[in-house]
């Protein structure tokens, strides 16, 4: 049965963000979002089939293909410079085994 967690991390603007879910298995799915005051907000969303049968890293930016998210097993590492800005919270969803 699959289990969802949640989580908030603030961005650096320039190392990776390292997001430990709380899940004990296996990451399926993890949807992040920026909640801006003002403007369009960043939004990530990536999937278990995404990350194996396109290419590691890979997720989808608004409407667009983009790079920047790996799953590492039950957790998630952030690189993308648009859910990495310096001082912004970003709040994330994943759900996994």
């Amino acid at each position: 049965m699959a289990s969802i967690f949640t989580g908030k991390y603030t961005g650096s603007g320039g190392a990776a963000a390292h997001i430990t879910t709380g899940l004990v298995g296996k990451l399926n799915s993890v949807t992040i979002t920026e909640v801006a005051a003002r403007g369009p907000s960043a939004r990530g969303y990536s999937t278990d089939a995404i990350q194996n049968f396109v290419s590691s890293g890979v997720f989808l930016n608004g409407d667009r293909k983009d790079t920047g998210i790996v799953f590492e097993g039950a957790n998630f590492v952030v690189s993308n410079a648009d859910l990495n800005v310096n001082g912004t919270a970003y709040y994330w969803e994943a759900i996994g085994d």
